[in-house]
């Protein structure tokens, strides 16, 4: 029996494939994050917050994200273990009219002081990196996140506490609020809120970021665009983190993510590329 196993199964290849082939629905996100706030393209954020494309997860992205999930609650539990009890975890906070939210670890007190919590993970690599240049320099994507936190909280520290999954060792460093980096990325998000069309692109399809982002087919290589409310030329964006229709009128968000036979695409996501299709 076990001969005949081994001949229809190769644990090596078949079994990883089978787990590997799995996709999982990964429905676009109502509002802007937070999480946001240090990322270098906004051209990126705009096509995120307007449902350009539309794609499963893989089964190995998945992954990452729970084990992200999963390492949080044993780096609160040390943090804890070491007598600092936290609060308020993922408490919500809300800004640019309803369409930018973000939801915090926690927070916990340093004596007297009340400090903003954040939790991350990373490889040997990314870890090591962090370590030498401080979170500021080597991942100003998660600086800017603490900012904004610590922006609309009202607080000044931060305990950043980062993860090495390759060797499960810790790294904590103490963040300082900086108000006039906040102002910019309040001003940010107000910009990617109130522009009719994608900011401009960071660089050409072989820079770095572009290379590697999900949205180079559409951004640099024509792809049209994912068909449903918020791409449509009559969408609107409301108070709230609502959107309307100039024909319908109010979008429930199950309403935007299916659209209807009136849709016609905003002519701002055309790109160059894109124009010889139509």
């Amino acid at each position: 029996m076990a001969k005949i196993i081994k001949e229809q199964i190769n644990p090596k290849n078949d079994i990883v494939e089978a787990i590997d082939s799995q996709v999982f629905p990964n429905p676009n996100r109502e509002y802007m994050g937070y999480s946001e706030s240090g990322s270098p393209c906004k051209r990126k954020t705009w096509y995120n917050f307007h449902w350009v494309q539309e794609e499963d997860i893989s089964a190995r992205t998945m992954r990452i994200f729970e084990t992200g999930t999963l390492a949080e609650e044993f780096m609160m539990a040390s943090l804890e273990h070491a007598g600092f009890k936290l609060q308020d975890r993922q408490k919500e906070v809300i800004g640019g009219y309803g369409h930018v939210k973000g939801h915090i670890d926690g927070v916990t007190f340093v004596g007297n002081e009340c400090y903003l919590v954040e939790f991350k993970t990373a490889n040997d690599k990314n870890f090591k990196n962090i370590v030498k240049l401080g979170v500021k320099r080597a991942k100003p994507d998660y600086y800017g996140q603490i900012t904004a936190y610590l922006g609309k909280f009202n607080l000044e520290k931060c305990l950043f506490m980062t993860y090495n999954k390759n060797d499960s060792s810790y790294y904590i460093e103490l963040v300082t609020f900086n108000p006039s980096h906040f102002e910019e990325i309040e001003r940010m998000w107000m910009d990617i809120l109130t522009a009719e069309w994608p900011p401009d692109k960071i660089g050409d399809r072989t820079w770095f970021e572009c290379k590697y982002c999900n949205f180079k087919k559409i951004c640099h290589e024509g792809k049209m665009p994912a068909q449903n409310c918020r791409t449509c030329q009559h969408a609107n964006l409301e108070f709230e983190g609502k959107w309307s229709c100039s024909i319908l009128g109010d979008l429930p968000v199950a309403v935007q993510r299916v659209g209807c036979d009136m849709y016609q695409l905003n002519t701002y996501l055309i790109v160059p590329e894109l124009e010889d299709l139509l």
